[in-house]
């Protein structure tokens, strides 16, 4: 099984609406990130990397709304990793519509506070795709 990708289903919830009834334009970023906890999940990695990797960057088009109670999809899947950080692109979809595409870069930050190398264990998972041993 080789796991560089994760699709994340979910509805858009109430508190993801603004007046209009349509998600303000924070909460893609939201299910952007529970695909990343599913896909650190899926890679056997995640309570050792939950709290060492803030965001380094995000970049996104919104292509069309959703709107409160919308099913929508967040696949999300591993671009490039550097020396200390990972590189994702995602997509939201609603139904058969593109809702949102953008990239978003983390880095791992250690218990100094600091951005350094990724760990050898994590490194591997996410280049092979492999959970870690």
């Amino acid at each position: 099984m080789s796991v560089r990708s994760v699709t994340y289903v979910r509805r858009v919830a109430w508190s993801d609406v603004d007046a209009s009834g349509a998600w303000r334009f924070t909460a893609p970023f939201d299910y952007v990130e529970d695909a990343e906890t599913q896909l650190m999940r899926d890679l056997g990695v995640l309570h050792e990397t939950a709290l060492h990797l803030p965001r380094i960057y995000v970049d996104a088009s919104f292509k069309s709304p959703a709107r409160f109670d919308d099913e929508v999809s967040v696949t999300l899947q591993v671009a490039g990793l550097g020396r200390s950080s990972i590189h994702f692109v995602f997509s939201i979809t609603n139904g058969d519509r593109l809702a949102v595409e953008g990239k978003l870069g983390v880095a791992f930050v250690g218990a100094s506070g600091r951005a350094e190398e990724l760990p050898e264990f994590l490194r591997a998972a996410l280049e092979t795709g492999r959970p870690a041993a």
